[in-house]
Parts: C-alpha cells; sequence; structure tokens
C-alpha cells in the first residue's frame, strides 16, 4: 500500500530535479540520450525505493546527483563493453597504440595505484571527478553537499597531501 506523504514527496522532489539530473546524465554520458534516460529513470527509482523504505534526505539534491553519477559511471561500463564487442577482432592493439602511449598508460595505471595508497575513499572520488571526468567545482561541490570554495579547498589539499607524498618518496 502507497504512503500518500511518501507519493507526494517523491512528486515534488520529481518535478524540482528531473531535467536537471537528466541534463547531468545527458552530459556525462557524451549525449548518449538512451543512456542518460535509463540513468535519470533508475536515479529517480532508487529514490522512490528508499523514501518508501522511510530514508529521511537532508539534502535530496546531493543525494540524486551521487545516486545518478553512480548509474552514469555503470553506463560507461555498458558503453564500454558494447564498444569492445563491437571491434574487429583482427585490429592488432599495436596498431591502435604507439609504444610510447603504451608506456604513458602503464605509468598513469602506477601512479593512480600509489595514489590510491595515500588517499581516502572521498579524496580519490573528487580528485577522479575533477581530472578524468572533467567535472566543475560547482557540479562536484553540489555532488558533495558543500560550498564551491569548500570543495576548492578540498581540491588543493588533497593535491598538496599527493605532492607531500611524492616528495617524502624522492627523500626516502
Amino acid at each position: 500500500m502507497e504512503n500518500p506523504k511518501i507519493k507526494e514527496q517523491f512528486s515534488q522532489l520529481y518535478d524540482k530535479y528531473y531535467g536537471e539530473i537528466y541534463k547531468f546524465c545527458l552530459i556525462k554520458l557524451g549525449f548518449n540520450i538512451e543512456y542518460a534516460e535509463d540513468s535519470t529513470q533508475n536515479t529517480f527509482l532508487v529514490l522512490y525505493r528508499n523514501l518508501s523504505d522511510g530514508m529521511i534526505l537532508d539534502n535530496p539534491r546531493a543525494y540524486l546527483y551521487k545516486t545518478a553519477n553512480n548509474y552514469v559511471l555503470k553506463s560507461f561500463k555498458d558503453i564500454k563493453k558494447h564498444s569492445q564487442n563491437k571491434l574487429d577482432i583482427n585490429e592488432s592493439a599495436y596498431q591502435l597504440i604507439s609504444e610510447n602511449d603504451i608506456e604513458s598508460h602503464i605509468d598513469y595505471i602506477s601512479l593512480i595505484s600509489e595514489i590510491s595508497e595515500v588517499l581516502n575513499e572521498e579524496e580519490l572520488q573528487l580528485l577522479k571527478m575533477r581530472y578524468e571526468q572533467g567535472i566543475g567545482l560547482n557540479e562536484i561541490a553540489e555532488y558533495f553537499g558543500i560550498s564551491r570554495f569548500a570543495c576548492s579547498k578540498r581540491l588543493y589539499r588533497v593535491k598538496q597531501k599527493i605532492q607531500n607524498n611524492i616528495k617524502r618518496g624522492e627523500n626516502g
């Protein structure tokens, strides 16, 4: 049996944020309409289920962005999997990228591995959102439910933490 208060709360949040969340998904997914619609619908489905289970949201906008971002990341995996299935099997990886690109990629992977050991999960997420996904400070701040200034300061501290760790590694 549906609770009318939950239904009303969901309807208000849906009306207020659907367009914003859809645009977020659409931009992040490279204007892939199908995946953007799926991500947005799944985001609001999760919202409805959680509200029905009694979840109380202090910051519904941040919650929706965080949930939408999770579905965007899942969509990236699906897109990547489907695109890999479409590759011509006869194409060699060495024809696609040069040795320098391979070395750079290996260096990048080892750097990310080292950084992952130094940063906590939230710091790593902040760094990835900003530099891997190219998300702006305003959107990141909304995602974490903080001000743009606080987001900028956190990003600065994360970079300092990485630099300090690199300097210790060079000296030790």
